[in-house]
């Protein structure tokens, strides 16, 4: 017998489990249409940010991390109910254990973070099975960057974002 013994629909429930899913206006932007598990996607926006999280909150919990002025308010908004907030780490998330408790880690990573600082808390969360959404900072080696480069408004008053 040749080719793949793997049935597409066995290929398609391993693909769904290796990943989160994503607001579906999201969903096109990345591989596999949602958030691989294991991998570090560093984000240039907090909109962004927000939206990422959405979906995958609606069934894992979402831990922000040294971030003290994320939205709480614009995360409830959006459907983000599923998160706790850990502060003062000192950069050290990979060590603490995070990454069984919560799928989802959005990371503020320390400032000029050298490629060796984040190899170790990569391999890690990596290791768990986690989604890393780094903000603000770089994160050196991201298997993905998301970032807005082009904003446009519609309507008058509230208008609508395209």
């Amino acid at each position: 017998m040749t080719g793949n013994a793997t049935s597409p629909q066995t290929r398609a429930r391993e693909r769904a489990e290796a990943t989160l899913p994503v607001d579906e206006a999201l969903a096109p932007l990345l591989p596999d249409g949602g958030l691989a598990r294991g991998t570090v996607t560093e984000v240039g926006d907090a909109g962004v940010l927000i939206q990422l999280a959405t979906r995958p909150a609606q069934t894992e919990w979402v831990a922000v991390v040294d971030i003290p002025e994320f939205g709480d308010a614009a995360a409830r908004s959006a459907g983000i109910t599923r998160l706790v907030r850990i502060e003062d780490t000192h950069g050290k998330f990979g060590d603490v254990a995070l990454a069984p408790a919560f799928p989802v880690l959005i990371v503020r990573p320390p400032a000029a973070m050298p490629e060796r600082a984040a190899t170790r808390p990569a391999s890690h969360l990596r290791t768990h099975g986690n989604v890393v959404l780094p903000y603000d900072h770089h994160w050196p080696g991201p298997q993905l960057r998301l970032d807005v480069t082009h904003r446009l408004w519609r309507g008058l008053g509230d208008g609508w974002a395209s």
